[in-house]
């Protein structure tokens, strides 16, 4: 029911991707972080830092903050502090060969994506070996 109640967002809806400023917001979120603080050292405002859960809790189907860090858990967005899955090693590696050779433009769009993601999660790609 109460996802009936939910205000509808122009152009958002259930199952779209999040972006990674969202991503990184959930990420702050699942560490604790209120829309204020979050704002300060994003430099945002709290009510941008509002917008930006609103849609992200839109995406995933989320009721509140506290549903949205859950769902990221159970969708792998998010890790418990300090522990990788070996699939996303093996992507960053993978990133790394790609932004390192002449490679399609797309590969190489695609691997700086993910690099930026597993930054933005706390993963250090220069750790992760050739």
């Amino acid at each position: 029911m109460k996802a009936e109640l939910r205000t509808p967002i122009p152009g958002i809806t259930a199952g779209d991707p999040l972006t990674d400023r969202e991503l990184e917001i959930l990420v702050a979120i699942s560490r604790g972080g209120t829309n204020e603080t979050i704002g300060q050292r994003m430099y945002l405002a709290a009510d941008t830092i509002r917008t930006h859960v609103a849609r992200m809790c839109r995406k995933l189907g989320a009721d509140d903050r506290a549903h949205a860090v859950a769902i990221g858990f159970d969708l792998g967005l998010l890790k418990p502090a300090g522990r990788v899955a070996p699939w996303e090693l093996e992507c960053l590696a993978l990133a790394r060969q790609v932004l390192k050779g002449d490679d399609v433009w797309a590969l190489r769009v695609q691997a700086d994506r993910v690099l930026t993601r597993a930054r933005i999660v706390g993963v250090d790609p220069q750790a992760v070996s050739s």
